[in-house]
């Protein structure tokens, strides 16, 4: 874990939240994300946003102006990578 958040600049948090999400099969909204992942509000208020600016996630439904409905995200294949080299070297197949 040390060796995939020094190498991408991720706190603890961060990583876990990128793990957990990448078992996401499409798109998912905050709500639904803060329902099922224990985190603080500062965390979906300061550290969610940095990964989208960071290209971890990307707005895949962003909604109109006027609408109720919440932002669709999803996670880009900066994080897919990031996820498949963590498992690969959890398994010993390449090195972090």
């Amino acid at each position: 874990m040390y060796s995939a958040q020094s190498r991408y600049n991720l706190t603890d948090n961060q990583l876990k939240f990128l793990l957990f999400i990448s078992d996401e099969k499409g798109s998912f909204t905050k709500k639904s994300v803060r329902q099922s992942f224990t985190a603080s509000a500062t965390f979906f208020n300061s550290k969610f946003p940095d990964l989208v600016k960071r290209d971890f996630i990307f707005v895949f439904d962003k909604r109109s102006w006027d609408s109720h409905l919440p932002n669709q995200y999803r996670v880009t294949n900066k994080t897919k990578r990031l996820i498949n080299k963590f498992y690969n070297a959890l398994e010993g197949q390449e090195e972090f």
